[in-house]
């Protein structure tokens, strides 16, 4: 059997596509289509929908399960699980092409202004070889602030951190095209504090490289 690895996006495992023939009992061979779910590199959850030539699907969402679906069926594809060191065998050289682990690198920054401390600007440094270092690298830039000001306030700071943090890559030649830019304001704080109170390690941007 031959296969292929497709990458179905952020939230979607990497699923192997197998193309393969069956024999029945009148020893004729079917073509079948086998699609198999890796799991994803951070272990995020994931799931695909089959469908069939019949219309009918089968939601594949536990990693190395597999939904098999013949030529001529009339039933959903069927779902197995299969082992994962014999998938290794079958695809060694899809495992050897799959990307690198995603990486996250958290800057922080002075209270109420947009300026890193001294070790997030070599952290920063640290990320940017990183993502030189990938094939197709994505950097996503997640701006965040402490709860001392209004959630306006907040927003906008968190905003013009993430893009303080987008220029200085902007500066070393990652485009616009392979970096996200979001802000989330004291939404998400990486530590529990009370309303006014400043926590240095909620000043922070979260820098993804994937």
């Amino acid at each position: 059997m031959t296969g292929r690895w497709v990458r179905q996006g952020a939230g979607v495992g990497l699923v192997v596509v197998g193309l393969g023939l069956t024999a029945c009992a009148s020893h004729t061979t079917i073509p079948t289509t086998t699609v198999l779910l890796l799991p994803q590199v951070d272990g995020t959850p994931s799931s695909v929908t089959v469908t069939g030539n019949n219309g009918l699907s089968a939601v594949v969402a536990t990693p190395y399960q597999t939904a098999t679906n013949a030529l001529g069926d009339r039933q959903a594809p069927r779902l197995a699980q299969a082992d994962p060191n014999d998938v290794r065998r079958k695809f060694g050289p899809l495992f050897d092409a799959l990307p690198a682990k995603p990486q996250r690198f958290t800057l922080y920054f002075k209270a109420g202004s947009t300026e890193l401390t001294a070790e997030s600007r070599i952290a920063l440094l640290d990320a940017m070889l990183d993502a030189q270092q990938r094939s197709g690298a994505e950097i996503v830039i997640v701006g965040h602030t402490d709860a001392t000001g209004s959630p306006a306030v907040n927003d906008r700071l968190a905003q013009r951190r993430a893009a303080a943090v987008h220029a200085l890559l902007s500066e070393r030649g990652f485009t616009r095209s392979i970096v996200d830019v979001k802000a989330m304001g004291g939404r998400e704080p990486a530590v529990p504090a009370g309303n006014a109170v400043p926590e240095p390690r909620n000043r922070r941007v979260e820098v993804i490289v994937r």
